[in-house]
């Protein structure tokens, strides 16, 4: 199992024009391919609240390969999370309801496993199970959808919805990846390490 770990210090964007580019790395390509795991904490400014498809963390370049995740829409108390993956250049969008509140820290964790185009993908918050990810269908069609898509080419982003935005204003801090899916167990192990140190970085790249 590898883990690429990115930061322990958080970092703010400001909603406006911060993000942070990674170039491309075998060490994050196609994490999904045979199951994967992102986690991270993030904290929504309070300027944030209701804001809309801010981005969290993607490796999809324009938007055609690779994978997001973001917050799409908001109903209070929820924000609506989202997740797509490219699958024959189509997106499989999923999305599923998270109470993610402004203010506050919170731990959340994304795995999936693109082996199978049947598999769904689960989010954890605050340790939690959130459950399986609900298919946005008319955004993906199973039928002609077989072969996932690299993101090898794709350099990884933080901050932002593909290459023209939409930004988000918050903090991240300790960002992880791994090449394997986590159980529920390991999410709790690292969600009960504590929340992060406020220790800001500024993200104007």
């Amino acid at each position: 199992v590898r883990k690429t770990f990115f930061t322990t210090k958080s970092t703010e964007f400001d909603g406006v024009n911060d993000y942070i580019r990674a170039q491309p790395s075998t060490r994050i390509d196609n994490i999904f391919a045979s199951g994967g795991t992102v986690s991270m904490w993030i904290y929504l400014n309070p300027t944030a609240a209701g804001s809309t498809n801010g981005g969290l963390v993607q490796k999809t370049g324009d938007g055609t390969y690779g994978w997001n995740i973001f917050l799409e829409t908001y109903s209070a108390p929820n924000y609506t999370l989202r997740f797509s993956q490219a699958w024959d250049n189509e997106d499989l969008i999923q999305t599923k309801a998270a109470a993610i509140s402004v203010g506050a820290w919170h731990h959340l964790v994304i795995t999936y496993d693109a082996s199978d185009k049947a598999n769904r993908a689960i989010a954890y918050l605050n340790s939690s199970a959130i459950s399986s990810f609900d298919v946005v269908s008319s955004s993906y069609d199973a039928s002609d959808s077989t072969a996932y898509t690299t993101d090898a080419a794709q350099q990884l982003e933080v901050g932002r919805v593909n290459s023209s935005g939409t930004y988000q204003n918050f903090r991240i801090s300790d960002l992880a990846m791994w090449n394997a899916v986590l159980d529920a167990d390991t999410v709790a192990s690292i969600y009960n390490s504590a929340e992060p140190n406020d220790l800001l970085l500024a993200a104007s790249y």
